[in-house]
């Protein structure tokens, strides 16, 4: 949702593929178009010969850092610049950075804190 409110604000169609909507996530879509759009994603997916994602591959294989800085962090940096908070993006990114540094785990227990906060700014629940 943070992503497509940058979009917004920055005045960008974002463009879907197959049948995911990314307008789904745009401020006021609704949950059910949301849930649709990541089911068939994950459906997608679960069909290609990559079954997790680049940033994790670099996480959890090859023990190095990864791109979010360029991946994730524009997106953030972006939202300053037109008064877009992005506070879950944000965090993610401070998460990442410390698994690369070796400061937290890859688990699920890092992973809690982001869907925590998730669950406590709007338009994320």
């Amino acid at each position: 949702c943070e992503v497509m409110a940058v979009a917004k604000a920055r005045e960008i169609d974002p463009v879907g593929f197959g049948e995911f909507e990314p307008r789904a996530f745009m401020p006021g879509g609704s949950a059910q178009a949301r849930i649709a759009a990541i089911a068939w994603l994950a459906d997608y997916t679960s069909h290609t010969a990559k079954t997790h994602s680049g940033i994790w591959r670099d996480l959890a294989v090859r023990k190095r850092k990864t791109e979010v800085g360029t991946q994730i962090g524009i997106i953030t940096t972006l939202g300053e610049e037109v008064g877009v908070a992005t506070p879950a993006l944000a965090r993610m990114l401070e998460l990442i950075v410390d698994i690369e540094q070796g400061r937290r785990a890859q688990s699920f227990e890092t992973f809690a804190e982001l869907i925590a906060l998730c669950r406590t700014t709007p338009d994320h629940a």
